[in-house]
């Protein structure tokens, strides 16, 4: 049990919330910035204080889509990276290696170099739609939403 003094100063329980389409614990630091806890499981360096400067940035707006105001709040101000959000098993050097293991597997099971040649048609495809076109899109896609928020958020933060 604590005391009634220790209980005074005890810090509030982390609570979770759902920020950026990933739960993450948020739980106040010492500098009074936000730190993203162990709930968010594709975000790198998550144990730091971070200030919530997104938010800020992009606030809530009846004139703007939820979903627009959500993803500019994901991603920031900084370049569009669409394998931020991703999982480890989605990131560019998975999906090159899977396709190349996958390409290969003809050659070593069957000893069919003419089958590694068919498989690899698709898997090229797979790769170009994947992480050439994907990114770019995703990319696009930012920035025209960035345009809109600013437009129909009256412009105040061109």
């Amino acid at each position: 049990r604590l005391s009634s003094a220790a209980s005074a100063r005890a810090v509030p329980p982390p609570r979770e919330v759902g920020v950026n389409f990933i739960r993450v614990r948020v739980s106040n630091c010492s500098s009074g910035s936000v730190a993203l806890g162990c709930g968010a499981p594709f975000r790198r360096g998550s144990s730091t204080c971070v200030r919530a400067t997104s938010s800020e940035r992009y606030p809530d707006d009846p004139n703007v889509p939820a979903e627009v105001t959500a993803l500019l709040r994901e991603v920031g101000d900084g370049e569009p990276n669409v394998w931020a959000s991703k999982p480890p098993w989605c990131q560019p050097w998975t999906i090159i290696a899977t396709g190349s293991c996958v390409v290969y597997a003809p050659i070593a099971i069957f000893h069919a170099k003419w089958l590694a040649a068919l498989v690899a048609v698709p898997i090229a495809a797979w790769w170009a739609a994947f992480l050439v076109a994907y990114p770019q899109q995703y990319k696009e896609y930012v920035e025209s939403s960035r345009n809109m928020y600013n437009s129909r958020a009256g412009g105040a933060n061109a």
